[in-house]
């Protein structure tokens, strides 16, 4: 019984969604099983955790995995994102570098509501700001380092993917 409590414990304060009408479905059942007073007890642990916690907006929560994701890569994968900076931009190391801290620290704050809106709009210059190193992807024939796709893929990532990641980012920034 201890063991199981002790889960139902960890179980409080590591979930990190809201509960809604299973709260009390779930209370009456473990009445049925353990009794009143660990039910009690358990329910006091639930609704202490519970109380006034917001769900995250599952688009919210990928968009924030997503930016996070890719920049990590940056550090894991360099040989990819190097070739891909216009040689006219000096420090392609630092560039490389900086855009993976910036991707990583945006898309941290995208999960805490407070900061949602300016990480967004951070997104967004960001993004704006590739938009030189996707225009030199064409300009090489979408051949740069180990990456080459045909052409239309580098015109697609420019006209059609940036769009929707600046749309999805604009969209999130009130969620």
């Amino acid at each position: 019984m201890g063991l199981f409590l002790e889960y139902v414990y960890w179980f409080g304060q590591n979930w990190p969604l809201e509960f809604s009408g299973l709260h009390s479905l779930a209370i009456s059942q473990f009445k049925s099983v353990i009794g009143d007073y660990s039910a009690y007890c358990i329910d006091n642990i639930i609704q202490i955790k519970f109380t006034g916690l917001k769900k995250y907006p599952l688009n919210v929560l990928a968009m924030a995995l997503f930016y996070v994701a890719a920049g990590l890569n940056h550090f894991l994968n360099p040989s990819f994102y190097l070739p891909l900076i216009p040689p006219y931009f000096p420090y392609h190391a630092l560039i490389n570098w900086s855009s993976g801290v910036i991707e990583v620290v945006l898309g941290l704050l995208l999960i805490p509501a407070f900061s949602r809106k300016w990480a967004a709009y951070g997104i967004i210059a960001l993004l704006i700001a590739f938009i030189p190193s996707h225009v030199y992807f064409i300009e090489v024939n979408s051949c740069a380092g180990d990456l080459c796709v045909p052409t239309w893929v580098g015109w697609f990532r420019l006209v059609v993917v940036h769009p929707l990641l600046i749309y999805w980012a604009w969209n999130n920034r009130n969620a």
